[in-house]
């Protein structure tokens, strides 16, 4: 996970987070790759992909955090769920959340939304967890 994470932890000096409401602020991970559609946020940065990491928070992030993001129009939003050892996928978003949504489990592999970073065995990713 490590290695996988590392291509996109590379976030410019000085870059604020990404503001999406008065008390939401996720840190940036990494700049969008020319080959991609770059999203601008209210500060004028980029944001692809945000990540949350839940074992009890499920409903504020399946529900107000998601729908920020997508009305901040952040591409892909994966929510990784300790207890479920999953992954939700959510893409294409729209004023009102993410139209779509998918849910992986250990014996998948998850797509990176970059361009030149590896797909993820999730086996790895939930492994000891």
């Amino acid at each position: 996970m490590n290695t996988y994470l590392q291509a996109s932890m590379n976030s410019p000096p000085g870059r604020r987070p990404t503001a999406l409401s008065k008390h939401l602020r996720p840190q940036p991970t990494t700049e969008a790759p020319p080959k991609l559609p770059r999203i601008r946020d209210k500060k004028g940065g980029y944001t692809l992909l945000v990540v949350e990491v839940t074992a009890s928070s499920h409903t504020i992030d399946r529900g107000r955090k998601a729908v920020l993001y997508a009305a901040a129009g952040i591409p892909v939003y994966w929510l990784i769920d300790i207890p479920d050892r999953a992954v939700e996928v959510r893409t294409d978003p729209g004023p009102a959340g993410y139209r779509t949504l998918r849910t992986l489990d250990a014996a998948n592999v998850l797509a990176s939304p970059c361009q030149g970073v590896e797909e993820l065995a999730l086996d790895e990713l939930l492994e000891g967890i």
